[in-house]
């Protein structure tokens, strides 16, 4: 015989299960704060009804039910029974799509930097955090956790939700290593309970300077720190798995939080969002992940166009991609005109085909859209498909962010994030009714409109003759619209008019058999309506019409705003600038110079009336009467000189950003190769003046710089490919009057 001990055990049991199992079909978090006043403990049941459903792209459901309990999506389907206690939302056919998930925002943070990060902080004294000490760099930030200062604005949630996000990753937005990402829904509840996924990703950024100094203060020197940071947390994890092996070493390594944050990064249990500004830095970023081995997504520019065929190497990589292309250019008076670079001019164009280009070349990506309503219909005119930007926008954002199994596409058990549209989402005239968060109901626009869009069967009952049937359709958007058939036959309207619950509608007789036009009045009582209506002749009669179904997508709900560009043909692809090919000139395998003034600069000296030949792109022979093969290049040098190429020792062209690392006095570990710009017109322009190869030195701004990079003027091709293959490298060293900045204006002399 059980004890009563043991019943109790086992009830409580009982209860604690079904706790967990309510908890665990919820949408929201529950909160453990104590609440004060009465507790809300309606059961959250409720039915949206008479739906077009966007379950996922290409997925829909002309007219059904979504079922909604407890935040989370119980049923959907055409023929869904309606729970007992659920609240009834008639939406008259309208549409439901997915929430839109937004993947890099910044919504409540403050754009200050929080005290106590500024300067390089242990210069002045160790700063300790919860984890433990913070980094030496208040650059390098990867222990913070944006949801310790996570205060969003209403006005901001509102502006997000009447664009149709119902969520949305924060992103961290100061220092390199900035820290850890959050998902969070967007509705008003306590902040506690919005939270989706903690710490989503580790973000990046190549930024190098910021407020108030410190070093990194150049592109070459944020990199630096980068690496430096990575090899640091390498290191950090070996010594302190040494100190845990062996008792002697236990505390020879002081706890520093950030490096501890970054094991999760070098371990692939977190991935690293890396932002990039322009193409370089998406090539910058592919460098990085495979020296370290790392799992990344980036944080795309809008530029990745100019990378051409080369994006296919990297369509594996998760792309945030965001859709903020440049305003229309204005050349309205010469001086304007002469202002405008073809490479402005070629940006404005050619960025709107950005996201159709990544697509063909193979990318899943996520949509970042700040200015949504202007720029989307830019995409989907530049050849983007509705149902894959729809997929960015939701189920793609969804799975980068590890939330596909309750985000991205309505389906049971994923929570209740639902757009309520009017029409197609992507339609010219679009407008926002409802958005649902967990559950919850947030109304953007009223929807007061007593009358139903959809397909109505009317029934007139005229006057000495027998009642007719007709088929009414309604559709409602900023103005109303009536048609009328009879079988396959289309019956004008010649006005439709809605006040509050009254409809009006005016008919040409003549299609009825009749003369004169009818006029009908009724009255709307959901999915009813009563009327009266006048012949020509005063004679009076009765109309009814019984609302049937959603009417199905037609033209008007598919088409996007902006109107199909053209595509572009592919000698505009690369968008680079005045005198920039797509790609090298291809190399003859021969190629033969005859009869030239050939300055050899070496032993033996100025050689007239000679020829050379060239074989792979190195002198294969140096005399006369030089014998090439049938498809070698042959050139007249007679009256020309040949010389070998200048070879300038001391440059600073072709670097991307500053050229001196300018913080401390010694620099050594910066390096002039990781920031090689081979877009820089000087290339070209040296070229022309006879230069082939120059040494890229760092600046002189202090005793000890970078490392030089040795580059070949190889105009057109990419950065790594400038590089000088067994060049001897080197470090700058800059002594003299540049370096004490004697030179450097009245505040500075010596």
């Amino acid at each position: 015989m059980r004890s009563i001990n043991d019943c109790h055990q086992k009830h409580l049991f009982s209860l604690v299960m079904a706790l967990m199992l309510g908890l665990s079909l919820s949408g929201r978090t529950q909160s453990l704060t104590p609440v004060e006043g009465l507790r809300d403990s309606a059961p959250g049941v409720h039915a949206l009804t008479n739906v077009r459903i966007v379950a996922a792209p290409g997925q829909v459901i002309e007219s059904g039910t979504i079922v909604i309990r407890r935040g989370v999506i119980e049923a959907i389907g055409p023929a869904v029974a309606i729970p007992a206690d659920a609240r009834v939302w008639d939406y008259g056919g309208k549409s439901v799509y997915p929430g839109l998930i937004e993947t890099y925002s910044h919504l409540g943070l403050a754009q200050d930097q929080p005290a106590g990060r500024e300067g390089n902080r242990r210069r002045g004294g160790e700063e300790a955090t919860a984890e433990g000490l913070a980094h030496w760099s208040s650059r390098v930030r990867a222990d913070y956790d944006v949801l310790e200062d996570y205060a969003p604005d209403e006005k901001a949630l509102k502006a997000l939700r009447a664009k149709g996000y119902t969520a949305a990753l924060i992103v961290p937005h100061q220092g390199i290593f900035r820290g850890s990402s959050a998902l969070v829904s967007l509705g008003d509840r306590p902040v506690k309970s919005q939270v989706i996924r903690e710490k989503v990703a580790q973000h990046l950024s190549f930024s190098g300077r910021r407020r108030g100094g410190g070093y990194p203060n150049s592109l070459m020197g944020a990199i630096a720190l980068i690496r430096q940071t990575l090899l640091d947390a390498r290191w950090y994890q070996q010594a302190r798995a040494a100190g845990q092996a062996n008792p002697a070493l236990a505390g020879a390594v002081e706890h520093d939080a950030a490096l501890e944050a970054l094991q999760a990064v070098l371990q692939k249990r977190l991935p690293l969002v890396i932002e990039t500004g322009n193409d370089l830095a998406f090539l910058r970023a592919l460098k990085l992940a495979r020296e370290f081995d790392l799992n990344i997504w980036i944080r795309g520019s809008g530029y990745e166009y100019r990378l051409g065929d080369q994006l296919k190497e990297f369509a594996g990589i998760p792309l945030i991609l965001p859709v903020d292309f440049p305003e229309k250019l204005s050349a309205d008076t010469p001086e304007e005109a002469w202002e405008l670079s073809l490479r402005e001019l070629q940006h404005w164009e050619l960025a709107p085909e950005n996201p159709r280009r990544l697509r063909e070349a193979g990318f899943q990506f996520s949509l970042t859209a700040p200015d949504f309503s202007k720029q989307l219909p830019r995409v989907l005119a530049h050849g983007v498909s509705e149902d894959d930007a729809l997929a960015a926008l939701t189920i793609n954002a969804a799975e980068m962010l590890g939330a596909g199994r309750s985000l991205g596409s309505i389906e049971p058990g994923k929570r209740a994030h639902l757009v309520v549209s009017d029409q197609d989402f992507f339609a010219e005239k679009r407008k926002i009714y409802d958005v649902w968060i967990d559950g919850e109901r947030y109304k953007i626009n009223d929807r007061s409109s007593p009358l139903q869009e959809g397909s109505w069967q009317m029934t007139l009952e005229l006057p000495d003759q027998p009642s007719q049937a007709l088929v009414l359709e309604i559709r409602e958007t900023k103005e109303l619209s009536a048609k009328l058939h009879r079988g396959e036959q289309p019956i004008p309207v010649s006005k439709s008019l809605r006040r509050l619950q009254q409809l009006f509608l005016s008919v040409p007789g003549d299609s009825l058999g009749l003369s004169g036009t009818l006029r009908l009045s009724g009255t709307i009582d959901r999915q009813q309506i009563l009327g009266s209506g006048e012949l020509a002749d005063g004679r009076r009669f009765h109309w009814q019409a019984t609302w049937q179904a959603p009417l199905p997508a037609d033209s008007a709900r598919q088409s996007p705003v902006a109107k199909q560009a053209e595509p572009l043909p592919a000698s505009a692809m690369t968008g680079l600038g005045a005198f920039r090919s797509a790609q090298l000139p291809a190399r003859p395998a021969e190629v033969l110079i005859q009869n030239a003034t050939l300055w050899t600069s070496a032993g033996r000296g100025r050689l007239e009336n000679s020829d050379l030949l060239i074989r792979n792109g190195k002198i294969a022979g140096i005399g006369q009467n030089l014998n090439a093969g049938s498809d070698a290049v042959v050139i007249d040098g007679t009256g020309k000189h040949v010389t070998p190429g200048i070879i300038d020792a001391h440059s600073h062209t072709a670097v991307d950003g500053s050229v001196n690392e300018a913080t401390q006095a010694v620099t050594a570990e910066v390096r002039i190769g990781d920031v090689l710009d081979p877009y820089d017109i000087a290339l070209y322009r040296e070229l022309a003046g006879g230069v082939t190869t120059i040494n890229i030195l760092h600046g002189s701004a202090n005793p000890i710089g970078g490392q030089n990079a040795v580059i070949k003027l190889r105009w057109g091709a990419s950065a790594d490919a400038l590089r000088f293959e067994n060049a001897v490298p080197g470090i700058k060293f800059a002594l003299g009057e540049n370096v004490k900045q004697s030179n450097w204006g009245d505040d500075n002399t010596t």
